[in-house]
């Protein structure tokens, strides 16, 4: 099944390709170096030099009408390239397909899509491009929810300044596409007033856990964006569907980065805190709780959060820019679960082209 899905989809982009009138390609390589220092006993295992978040991307955009337009990103390699190709019917993993969006505008403020979308889950840091991520510095949400979901969206964007949302996709909690039906429901709002942005985003996620037959979430970021200074914060309540607002859990998120040398390089914090409630559990964890000991672990996030424990992370970051479509990137980090402290060293280099 996997490969039928693969197979079909590949000959979808190449007519995609062949039919386009406008096609713009985007190669994006990225190469890491992960290392964390555990300040007790562990095996060797994670105590060895790792790709960390190492990748090679394909993105292809453009449009085959006026009216109808695509947008479609493929994650061919990274530090676990097994899980990307075993992983395709998945919809709790991630896999070599991060999307294929097919839009069609009625005009310039109403659209329709479908295809395999971006989740309206989250706030900016879920907004960033994965290859732009250092992964020892993000969220349980980041880390853990596969935000890459088959579904259709309905979008209306008045004006440029703002735009509003509703999304029905896979649960990124159903395990395979073509088995289970659980579904998830989203509506998000984007609106930017001078150097401020906001986005609000409501979720309605299906499990199938008779424990928590539902998950609701709900975050609101802010972001403020100058030429010197990026900052955003985002904050996110879950709730069980089977409880009431006392299971109720809470998540920040914020990051601080200063450009200096006309852009060409960046410095910046970031970090974030999650708390944990015995009624809500954390269902798009893998474990109770990360142990320093488990091999094969890339980095020092845990796999998921124990009941009781609140979790906190943080670190620094720098990134230097001496080419266009270059970044050279160094960042530390740590957190309070796997008492680890990491270091990353890494380049990312970004080629465009307009084919057509």
């Amino acid at each position: 099944m996997r490969r039928i899905i693969a197979s079909v989809t590949l000959v979808l982009g190449a007519l995609a390709a062949c039919a386009a009138q406008e096609l713009n390609l985007n190669l994006v390589t990225r190469l890491d170096g992960n290392k964390s220092w555990p300040l007790k006993s562990t095996s060797s295992g994670n105590n060895r030099i790792n790709w960390g978040n190492s990748s090679l991307y394909l993105l292809a955009d453009g449009s085959f009408t006026g009216k109808l337009s695509y947008d479609i990103a493929m994650n061919f390699l990274n530090s676990d390239p097994v899980s990307l190709y075993s992983n395709t019917g998945s919809c709790v993993e991630t896999n070599w397909l991060n999307w294929a969006d097919f839009t069609y505008s009625f005009n310039d403020s109403w659209s329709v899509s479908a295809g395999k979308q971006i989740m309206l889950l989250g706030g900016w840091e879920i907004d960033m491009y994965d290859f732009d991520q250092l992964t020892d510095l993000c969220s349980q949400d980041w880390q853990l929810i596969n935000v890459y979901q088959w579904g259709g969206k309905v979008a209306y964007s008045p004006s440029e300044e703002h735009l509003f949302a509703v999304q029905v996709s896979s649960s990124p909690l159903r395990d395979l596409l073509l088995e289970g039906n659980e579904i998830a429901a989203s509506f998000q709002t984007r609106n930017t007033v001078g150097i401020w942005e906001s986005i609000f985003s409501a979720n309605y996620i299906q499990t199938p856990y008779e424990e928590c037959p539902a998950m609701y979430m709900a975050t609101f970021g802010n972001q403020i964006v100058t030429d010197r200074i990026c900052a955003f914060i985002d904050y996110t309540l879950k709730t069980p569907g089977n409880q009431d607002f006392g299971a109720l859990r809470s998540s920040v998120t914020a990051s601080l980065a200063c450009s200096f040398c006309d852009g060409c390089l960046e410095v910046g914090a970031k970090g974030g805190y999650d708390t944990t409630s015995e009624l809500c559990p954390d269902i798009f964890g893998y474990s109770d709780e990360w142990e320093t000991e488990e091999d094969g672990l890339s980095g020092i996030v845990p796999l998921g959060l124990s009941p009781m424990r609140d979790y906190c992370f943080g670190g620094l970051f720098v990134n230097g820019y001496p080419l266009e479509g270059l970044r050279v990137h160094a960042a530390v980090g740590c957190n309070n679960y796997t008492k680890s402290p990491s270091v990353t060293l890494g380049v990312c280099y970004q080629f465009g082209a307009k084919i057509l």
